[in-house]
């Protein structure tokens, strides 16, 4: 199943597709690298696309920001979501035991 078959899934049978999921035994690995990464990655290079290629604004002013700007701000946008993916799994890993869930 793809990426975009699963997220679909997900939003159409949320049922049925969650107990796929249950059941399959993928990594953490498998999980980050294969969905997480992806997504980020996206939503990156569309805001680079979006910053440096078109034009932004509000209000009748409308202006591009410089290559090298918006690079920075992708990479940024890139990295500190990925980190807070990682500090969000920490925290429900370590609070697991307090609502009778398994840590792992």
């Amino acid at each position: 199943m793809t990426l975009v078959e699963r997220l679909t899934a997900i939003l159409l049978k949320p049922k049925r597709t969650w107990l796929q999921v249950e059941a399959e035994r993928a990594t953490v690995t498998d999980i980050f690298g294969g969905h997480i990464v992806t997504i980020a990655g996206v939503a990156a290079l569309r805001s680079f696309i979006g910053m440096s290629l078109l034009r932004t604004g509000g209000f009748g002013v409308s202006s591009r920001m410089p290559i090298v700007g918006a690079l920075v701000a992708a990479v940024a946008g890139f990295v500190v979501p990925l980190a807070g993916i990682c500090g969000l799994a920490l925290i429900i890993d370590r609070f697991a035991p307090k609502v009778s869930a398994t840590q792992n």
